[in-house]
């Protein structure tokens, strides 16, 4: 994957996990992405959420 885009740090924020805030976070922005493989994100389940690991 290729991603064309930009970014910033944050330390302000009120993202938590487990209730904890992290010191610093890192949000990016994408203004183009290109698969290399299209069909690879399909066959990974990634669009799947009950494929996602959790903690």
């Amino acid at each position: 994957m290729k991603s064309i885009g930009s970014g910033r740090t944050a330390s302000n924020g009120a993202m938590t996990l487990d209730g904890r805030r992290p010191t610093l976070a890192l949000v990016p922005q994408m203004d183009e992405v290109h698969l290399h493989r299209p069909q690879s994100p399909r066959r990974s389940g990634v669009w799947n959420p009950a494929s996602w690991r959790t903690g």
